[in-house]
């Protein structure tokens, strides 16, 4: 009965739902996007420091097989 005045309000507020979507799923995608960004870069931080603790730990021996070719250098000189 009162089907000409609800329609065009249906309308509106459908219209209107729509709207108040859009930015919502704009918001998700960018969010989405920058959590992929920092499990991305996390990956890349982890990395680097296993190829840190790599150098680390190869300092100490690379130092001794150093100074036992100096001192096998100085003897012979």
């Amino acid at each position: 009965m009162f089907d000409f005045v609800l329609k065009p309000v249906r309308s509106m507020v459908r219209a209107v739902n729509e709207d108040a979507l859009r930015p919502l799923e704009q918001t998700e995608h960018q969010t989405l996007e920058a959590v992929k960004a920092l499990d991305r870069a996390t990956e890349s931080i982890e990395h680097h420091i296993e190829v840190i603790e790599t150098l680390a730990t190869s300092v100490g021996p690379l130092t001794e097989s150093v100074d036992r070719l100096t001192d096998t250098r100085c003897r012979t000189w």
